[in-house]
């Protein structure tokens, strides 16, 4: 199942309502608002980050166990953080 909320300004997720997201593998959250990558289900394999510019918690990602793609493109990172450098991403 695929999941769109793009382009909606969104600055956080309420994930207790929208997830238990447990069906959803693609989930496209590109050019909203976040500061932090919300809290998501371990079940996501694809995540699209990309044009949230203000995203500068990347904590949260360590949960997501079944993540096989991370897109963060066109955002405002001038190095990778250490929550991204960590990961152990499904091949």
């Amino acid at each position: 199942h695929n999941l769109k909320l793009s382009n909606r300004n969104l600055s956080w997720l309420p994930a207790k309502e929208i997830l238990p997201l447990s069906a959803t593998a693609i989930l496209d959250l590109s050019g909203n608002d976040f500061r932090e990558v919300p809290d998501l289900s371990p079940t996501i394999y694809h995540l699209n980050l990309s044009r949230n510019p203000k995203i500068k918690n990347f904590d949260s990602l360590s949960s997501i166990t079944g993540l096989n793609v991370l897109n963060l493109s066109n955002n405002n990172m001038t190095k990778i953080p250490d929550a991204i450098a960590r990961l152990e991403l499904s091949v």
